[in-house]
């Protein structure tokens, strides 16, 4: 989310809000599927001086996927070959105080 709320503060910069918000709204009315009306929908919800608090959030989802961690780990050691995920170490988001 925080990714795309700093996406359309850089649109909304280089074009300003109204042309952002009618792009938007042209995206919808396409409605090329419904998921990515959805999407856009969601998209014009943003406000683009909302904050987000990564760490808090993370923190958040890691309460929600304590119970999947067999699965996680699955998942992960198919990736290991990947550098990107060569480092991840489940036991540091899941050891400790998540409650």
């Amino acid at each position: 989310m925080e990714a795309r709320i700093v996406s359309k503060h850089v649109a909304e910069s280089i074009f300003d809000e109204q042309r952002v918000t009618h792009h938007i709204d042209t995206k919808i009315a396409e409605r090329i599927t419904e998921a990515d009306s959805v999407d856009w929908q969601f998209i014009r919800t943003l406000t683009v001086s909302t904050t987000i608090d990564l760490a808090a959030e993370t923190q958040q989802l890691l309460k929600r996927l304590k119970g999947f961690r067999l699965e996680l780990e699955n998942a992960l050691q198919e990736k290991r070959q990947n550098p990107d995920y060569a480092d991840i170490d489940l036991d540091a988001f899941f050891l400790g105080d998540l409650d």
